[in-house]
């Protein structure tokens, strides 16, 4: 308990750190405030990490922890950034702009928008689109699949594009369109995601610097969480070894907090 609980100090102290240099900039009393940060741009949809750690920590708190339970969702994700992969049923007749934006429906009519993901070429059969977020903190969207069905997990699809329909892209037309709305809709933005991107994003921050030094390793908060989850040693660049099949279940469950 104590070895999870100080990792755990260590986890707010990085996020609250992360959100205060995710969301600087001239003060806007119009947003809601996320803790006591005052947001200038709209930033709930990145804070919705957050849930995908709550979800996390709920796998790894069943009388029975499910460590693979833990490893969809942190891999896939599920709150953050979501996204749909429609197949059309027509190639595109000509290359389509990232941000072009895009209106279809639920499944039960109501309307969803979002925009192009990346650039689509000219022929391309499937397109991914990001949906559109609210301000809502504590459910900035209602299309929320990525990891949960695979961990068990009921998704939560009321907000996401109805699974057969038409999506219009603004200034390129309509497209018919299948997908399975339970498989199709991920997320853009993961836990596995701030490590994988933390050579490119975090290697001029002096914290970032002193973990990287240590282990060797950019991406050495995954490597660790891989390996608590699946039971093994970690064996860094620099020689470093910590071998989560010594500790048990309690000392592999703290790995939720790197």
């Amino acid at each position: 308990m104590v070895f999870t609980s100080r990792i755990a100090v260590a986890l707010f102290t990085s996020q609250i750190g992360y959100a205060s240099a995710s969301i600087r900039g001239t003060r806007r009393l119009d947003r809601p405030s996320l803790g006591p940060y005052e947001p200038a741009s709209t930033v709930t949809d990145h804070a919705a990490i957050d849930q995908d750690q709550a979800a996390l920590e709920s796998q790894l708190s069943q009388a029975v922890p499910s460590f693979q339970g833990a490893k969809y969702i942190y891999e896939q994700g599920a709150h953050s950034k979501p996204y749909a992969n429609l197949k059309l049923s027509t190639a595109t007749t000509s290359a389509i702009a990232k941000n072009a934006g895009i209106e279809g429906l639920t499944s039960s009519g109501e309307p969803v928008t979002g925009v192009v993901y990346d650039d689509v070429g000219k022929g391309v059969t499937t397109i991914k689109v990001k949906y559109a977020t609210s301000e809502n903190a504590a459910s900035p969207t209602l299309c929320r699949v990525g990891g949960l069905p695979e961990a068990g997990v009921e998704p939560t699809v009321t907000g996401c594009f109805a699974d057969a329909g038409t999506i219009t892209i603004i200034g390129y037309g309509d497209f018919s369109y299948t997908y399975d709305s339970r498989v199709d809709n991920g997320n853009g933005r993961t836990l596995q995601g701030f490590s994988l991107q933390a050579e490119k994003k975090m290697r001029t921050w002096t914290e970032y610097q002193k973990f990287q030094k240590y282990w060797g390793d950019y991406d050495f908060g995954d490597k660790w969480v891989q390996n608590a989850l699946a039971g093994t040693k970690y064996r860094s660049q620099t020689g470093k070894e910590y071998d989560f099949g010594l500790y048990g279940d309690e000392g592999r469950k703290g790995k939720r907090y790197i």
